[in-house]
């Protein structure tokens, strides 16, 4: 029986996630190409005549890149494409940590589904759950998720070695943020309650990213992760 074979496209900015996932994926599958990808690496159709080339693959796996993976390239997979969600599928697209964090969810999980043209809508096959500490930041428990998505990984390769069907788990439960309605959500353009700017606070705050910010007049003005003594 001839050995399957896929396309890999994984993350540029953490090594060792993708690293993981070509020893993961290789022990199985022929991996043709490996694509590492960041927000600021040019989009997949850059490399369309490239790719194009390539044989037709039976797997494409998306594990953690940022890239929206064109129709195009979905085509050439005959089997599955698989995308790798670092949130559950309460929080399809950008935001999941800081939205479950601020909903003081007691669960957080990640999610694998099959991909199409629109992110985080294919169907569910696998999903990973693990306790959400009430106290817990952003940054953590995204990089909890990211390591809980290796497993999910194993997961989703043994159902295709073990030739299971790839049949829907879960469903999604809203649509996908996109980064534009998450840059809203973070602006705070009125005074609540100290209780919801705690939470906003907690959810969003992250030693990388700005946020949350506070909108006054025309003046924007974006939260510090240094705390302060007053």
């Amino acid at each position: 029986m001839a050995r399957l074979k896929c396309l890999l496209i994984t993350t540029l900015d953490t090594d060792w996630l993708s690293e993981f996932a070509i020893y993961a994926i290789e022990k199985e599958i022929e991996i043709l190409k490996v694509l590492r990808c960041n927000r600021d690496s040019p989009s997949l159709n850059s490399l369309r005549n490239e790719l194009q080339d390539l044989p037709d693959f039976d797997y494409l796996f998306n594990f953690l890149s940022p890239k929206l993976v064109p129709s195009w390239l979905l085509a050439k997979s005959t089997t599955a494409a698989i995308n790798f969600h670092p949130g559950s599928n309460e929080y399809p697209g950008i935001g999941s940590a800081s939205l479950s964090i601020y909903d003081q969810k007691e669960l957080f999980g990640v999610t694998a589904h099959l991909m199409n043209s629109t992110i985080d809508t294919g169907q569910i096959i696998a999903q990973r759950f693990f306790p959400q500490d009430a106290e817990i930041l952003c940054e953590e428990l995204f990089t909890r998720a990211l390591k809980e998505c290796c497993d999910l990984l194993v997961d989703v390769l043994d159902l295709i070695i073990k030739n299971q069907e790839l049949t829907g788990v879960a469903t999604w439960t809203r649509p996908p943020m996109t980064r534009k309605e998450f840059n809203k959500w973070l602006l705070i353009t009125t005074l609540p309650s100290s209780s919801e700017v705690n939470r906003k606070v907690q959810s969003c705050q992250h030693p990388t990213f700005a946020g949350p910010n506070i909108k006054i007049g025309t003046h924007v003005f974006s939260y510090s992760y240094t705390e302060l003594e007053v």
